[in-house]
């Protein structure tokens, strides 16, 4: 990769170009030159020293004056040097330090000896000093120091007949004006620099790129549309953002608009902070978490806006120099109002990047009951989010010596849940009822959360995926393996499931599920393609379709189908009834691509199941005609679009104290991000793993892109009574607390159906979560498919029931991902989807087969382990549960 051309938080040097402000440069170096003594004033993070240490400078030395670096007054006194004025001697060290002066002669000097000594006598000189505010704000009263050096300021400007030009934050002007009567011209010529206009800015992101080509127009105004504010922009913030933004994505070629979003914008001051935060640490000796309390709990109210404060960090004799490299770091700002210092974020674009940062750093590096304190304490301390009795056992049971709020918590989140043994017992709170929580240090938190961890994933349970919108804890209790091996017990193995996919496992299929005269599963006049009609349908339904139908008869030719699904027909009845039975498709008799048309009441999930062993079958199912109709104008122009590259995006969750989410993060979309970078390196992978996994980020992957797939991993939601249509196998965020909180699920933490109201990018969504596709009893489609399908999605495949992570698990192998590494590379290569998903049909064939075997050797010796039965029983049930909502027949590229 070529070097970053965007310089981020730091100022431009004096060796490298400004790709702007060339008419701000040339007006201050106009008017230093006519006035003499000039002060620039500006907001934080406008780019001053940059104008000044390129531009400004450079104006200057070829019209023949002599600028002095630019220098500033910040520099600490060597340990055993006394200096009578600080600033005087930060000049001196700034501007004649080396080895012809030592620090105890520098100390000595006055400052009209240090510009005489460091300008010279001839020529037009010009003494620059950046950051003048910091006279005013490294030690609020020392006023006879300040008072002293502005007056030796002024004698040395006049002495040495020097030119003069000083920056300072223009929120300090007002902290100048008892000092200003001892410098020539009291000042009297400013000039004011504010934050980028839009074609400023515009040339800021393009000229540094000019030379590779790879920023868009339409990307570069994209992006300065997102970053400004009140029609300025930040240069800081730019430049932040576009560093990142380089990086992210310069491999990849030309930056197209959609891949600016608020988000990218977001996750680049995170990463910035972040990157802050350990480089403070390094320096100063100071703990990451106190810094990042201190950030979140002072500076940030109401975990959403940008507050102020007078208290600095708890780090003892450090705070100052802690809080001047904060300042340098452009993180936050101080101002100084009767006699107090205020401390703030830089910027409002900050709170969020804090957030979550913060929120990542905890999930890696604290223990779960401690998310969950910090969860508590943003949620205004509400009992709902105190720790349950069940999981207090990874609590400590002392805590003078923790942080207040964590105190707080574990003493609310104890007498709560004796409070509710209590009440249970029919007992008044005030009777003593124990809760014995495990004895553990309180010095060591993360060794409580690793051996909590250690202990859940030591156990054998069968675990579900699923949250109760309700309640906020899991849908399902855990099994054990021999709850699990009770239910497989009774499994029948002549089970038509079961049956066909040993079969077909067996048979070994090397051409998939059509015959092998096939030539080319991805030409429809070869495999062709059939639409299965339920009795009863609404003939407008077919109207609406048209265009759709249309175009697969062309396609498919003498090869295209309209098949009726008689009222209760199963799957071999339907085959029988068109002269076909178990073996591959032959597409004579039964197209291999099959579109069933309405729901799950008129022709059944368990007839798809068993379609698929053999067939690429989808399903598409709406509430209204005018839906059928959109989706078939969207099928129908997607096969229109030219082959494009395929943007591939990963998406999981890693709640807190959440196993499942755990697993399926760091087992299922980490190595799946791996193996496709590896494989496939034309395909471009991006992810969002834990704390980036919001609502927020998941809505602007749908809506504003650029990911062709988009694949999530994450907890599906659910209801255990009631009605749970609209939101049942929603997505539930990374804003989800987790288990240890109970509390009702928001709208604030999931994705639903109702959140889909206007165009969507990815053509086809991947979504492993309990659901997510449908609903087996009462059964329907979910929303979120449904709206995603009408949206400008061409298909989603989602579970019809509860998930387990077996889908990506298995006895003896850290991850199994290879079928679905396999699906994404076959879309890539485009095919199309149902010819796609059959490495994942192969997989369940495998398992049924080994199931099939393992239950018949129950039935002839009856010896067959719980763990090995419960194991192969919820795997082939996890495996088949996928479904495909869509036509079968689309392509992703």
């Amino acid at each position: 990769m070529s070097e970053n051309p965007y310089i981020g938080p730091r100022a431009f040097r004096g060796n490298e170009t400004l790709p702007n402000r060339d008419r701000e440069a040339k007006e201050l170096a106009n008017l230093v030159m006519a006035e003499r003594i000039v002060l620039l004033h500006a907001p934080s993070g406008s780019g001053k020293t940059s104008l000044i240490q390129t531009s400004v400078t450079r104006r200057l030395k070829e019209e023949g004056f002599r600028p002095t670096p630019a220098v500033r007054v910040e520099c600490p006194r060597p340990d055993g040097v006394f200096a009578a004025n600080r600033y005087v001697f930060s000049l001196a060290l700034n501007l004649l330090g080396g080895a012809k002066y030592t620090p105890a002669q520098l100390a000595a000097m006055r400052l009209p000896e240090v510009l005489a000594h460091a300008t010279g006598t001839r020529g037009r000189r010009v003494l620059v000093i950046d950051q003048l505010e910091e006279v005013l704000t490294l030690d609020p009263n020392d006023v006879d120091v300040k008072t002293d050096f502005f007056r030796q300021l002024g004698e040395a400007i006049e002495r040495c007949s020097l030119w003069a030009l000083f920056a300072i934050r223009e929120d300090h002007l007002g902290g100048l004006d008892r000092y200003l009567r001892f410098l020539p011209t009291h000042l009297r010529v400013a000039y004011g620099l504010d934050a980028l206009g839009r074609p400023d800015a515009l040339a800021a992101i393009k000229n540094p790129m000019r030379k590779q080509d790879v920023f868009t127009s339409r990307a570069a105004n994209a992006l300065a549309d997102k970053l400004t504010v009140n029609g300025w922009i930040e240069p800081f913030q730019l430049q932040v953002v576009c560093r990142q933004v380089w990086r992210d994505w310069h491999q990849d070629g030309p930056v197209d608009l959609r891949q600016f979003k608020d988000d990218d914008i977001n996750k680049a001051l995170a990463k910035y902070y972040s990157r802050s935060m350990a480089e403070l640490v390094k320096q100063v000796p100071v703990t990451e978490r106190v810094m990042r309390d201190w950030f979140e709990q002072e500076l940030i109210k109401d975990a959403k806006w940008r507050t102020q404060t007078m208290r600095g960090p708890d780090v003892g004799r450090l705070e100052r120099d802690v809080l001047r490299r904060l300042e340098d770091m452009y993180l936050i700002r101080s101002d100084t109002r009767g006699g107090t210092k205020w401390y703030e974020l830089a910027h409002d674009r900050l709170v969020g990047a804090v957030l979550e940062d913060n929120l990542g750093w905890q999930l890696r590096n604290l223990a779960t009951w401690q998310v969950a304190a910090y969860e508590w304490n943003r949620r205004d301390r509400h009992p709902s989010f105190l720790l349950p009795k069940n999981k207090l056992a990874y609590a400590p049971v002392t805590f003078n010596d923790l942080p207040e709020h964590e105190r707080r918590f574990l003493e609310q989140s104890y007498a709560a849940a004796r409070d509710k043994v209590a009440s249970d017992l029919g007992a008044k709170s005030s009777s003593p009822v124990a809760i014995e929580p495990v004895d553990v240090a309180v010095t060591s938190p993360g060794a409580v959360a690793a051996g909590a961890v250690e202990d859940a994933e030591a156990s054998e349970l069968v675990e579900f995926n699923g949250v109760d919108v309700d309640t906020g804890g899991y849908l399902f209790d855990a099994w054990s393996p021999g709850d699990a091996a009770s239910l497989a017990r009774h499994q029948d193995p002549d089970s038509l499931y079961l049956r066909a996919m040993q079969r077909r496992y067996e048979r070994g299929e090397a051409t998939f599920g059509a015959a092998s005269f096939v030539d080319d599963l991805n030409d429809l006049a070869q495999t062709g393609w059939g639409v299965l009609i339920p009795d009863g349908l609404d003939p407008r339904i077919l109207d609406a379709l048209r265009p759709l139908l249309e175009l697969r008869a062309d396609q498919a030719g003498a090869r295209y189908r309209q098949m009726e699904v008689r009222p209760g027909e199963e799957k071999s009845g339907f085959l029988r009834r068109h002269k076909m039975g178990p073996g591959p498709a032959d597409p004579r008799r039964v197209p291999y691509y099959l579109l069933i048309i309405g729901p799950p009441t008129m022709i059944p999930f368990s007839f798809q199941y068993l379609l698929d062993v053999q067939y690429a079958v989808g399903r598409i199912d709406f509430d209204t005609v005018e839906e059928y109709a959109a989706y078939a104008r969207n099928a129908r122009e997607a096969e229109s679009r030219p082959a494009s590259p395929l943007p591939v995006h990963l998406f999981g969750t890693r709640n807190p104290g959440d196993r499942p989410t755990k697993q399926s993060s760091t087992k299922l979309i980490e190595p799946l991000a791996r193996e496709l970078t590896m494989l496939a390196p034309g395909i471009r992978v991006t992810t969002d793993v834990g704390a980036t996994a919001s609502k927020q980020r998941l809505t602007a992957l749908l809506t504003t892109g650029p990911p062709a797939v988009l694949f999530t991993a994450t907890h599906g939601l659910g209801r255990q009574a009631g009605d749970g249509r609209d939101i049942q196998g929603a997505l539930v965020c990374q804003d989800w607390p987790g288990p240890l909180v109970s509390a009702p699920i928001t709208s604030e933490q999931y994705l639903s159906g109702a959140d889909v109201t206007g165009p969507v990018s990815p053509r086809v969504v991947f979504s492993f979560a309990c659901y997510s596709g449908g609903y087996p009893d009462n059964p329907f489609v979910a929303r979120l498919p449904q709206r995603l399908l009408t949206n400008g999605a061409l298909a989603f495949v989602g579970h019809i029931d509860r998930a387990w992570g077996y889908s990506f698990l298995w006895t003896g192998a850290d991850d199994h991902i290879t079928s679905m590494v396999s699906t994404v590379l076959s879309i890539h290569k485009g095919h199309r989807l149902g010819r796609a998903m059959e490495d994942m049909n192969q997989r369940w064939s495998e398992i049924a087969a080994e199931l099939t075997l393992a239950l018949d050797r129950l039935q002839d010796r009856g010896i067959v382990g719980d763990r090995e039965l419960a194991w192969l029983w919820t795997a082939s049930n996890d495996a088949r549960n996928y479904v495909l909502i869509g036509d079968p027949a689309v392509r992703a590229c």
